[in-house]
């Protein structure tokens, strides 16, 4: 009857979804803001050239791989130089997150998102800037992998089959032996291990525990953060 039951972006308990079932309401409508999901108030965390600068440097990392060259070591070293001169000096807990997801492409991005999201964690748990460098080179270049994986098995957007899963599930091996030569241990370890959980489910090595360190563990979890919370259709 178009009677409104809760303001917006109040979000829904369990007991407001019981009350309305109790009142024999079963659907529910809204209206979605037709403004960007952009904070607004303040500087942007990342200025727009850096963010600029870093999918053009993601682009470049996909195509120097494709095409068997040498990493761009020295423009990913640059902008996570940036990056953490940003993001070090910040004050508080409330962080402007939302702005990269203004870019479409989530091929790119998302080694942005990752790099971002690891240096603002890596910064709440007091990580030094050598530390935080590891993570945002990390958190760039965790799924360099994925250049080996078919295209079909990449974009499908669908559920994997079992054995499409499995070729998938080589990509962090793949990314590995990109870096091993290039990067340290711990960048190595973002990147190989950053789909191992601590119940020893994930893969390629099936970790347990603290095993995978801390530097994967972080990125894993902002890896999944950013996989969830992006427009794709099989997240």
């Amino acid at each position: 009857n178009g009677e409104k039951v809760q303001d917006g972006y109040v979000p829904f308990t369990d007991e407001k979804l019981a009350w309305l079932k109790a009142q024999g309401i079963r659907t529910l409508y809204y209206t979605p803001s037709e403004e960007k999901s952009r904070c607004t108030g303040g500087e942007p965390l990342i200025p727009e050239e850096t963010l600029e600068k870093g999918m053009d440097i993601a682009r470049e990392v996909e195509q120097r791989l494709r095409q068997n060259a040498p990493l761009p070591t020295k423009e990913i070293n640059g902008l996570i130089d940036e990056l953490v001169e940003k993001v070090v000096p910040l004050k508080g807990t409330t962080l402007n997150l939302v702005e990269l997801k203004n870019y479409d492409d989530y091929t790119y991005t998302h080694s942005l998102n990752v790099a971002l999201l690891s240096l603002l964690m890596g910064k709440k748990l007091g990580y030094n800037e050598d530390q935080l460098k590891i993570l945002g080179v990390g958190g760039m270049l965790h799924d360099i992998g994925k250049v080996k994986i078919p295209l079909e098995i990449l974009n499908k957007p669908e559920r994997l089959t079992p054995k499409e899963f499995e070729v998938m599930k080589r990509h962090p091996v793949y990314g590995f032996e990109m870096v091993k030569n290039v990067y340290s241990r711990f960048v190595q370890s973002i990147v190989l291990y950053h789909h191992e959980k601590v119940s020893g489910t994930g893969y390629p090595l099936g970790k347990k525990g603290t095993e995978m360190g801390e530097f994967a563990q972080i990125a894993s979890l902002c890896d999944v953060f950013d996989a969830i919370t992006s427009s794709r259709p099989y997240k």
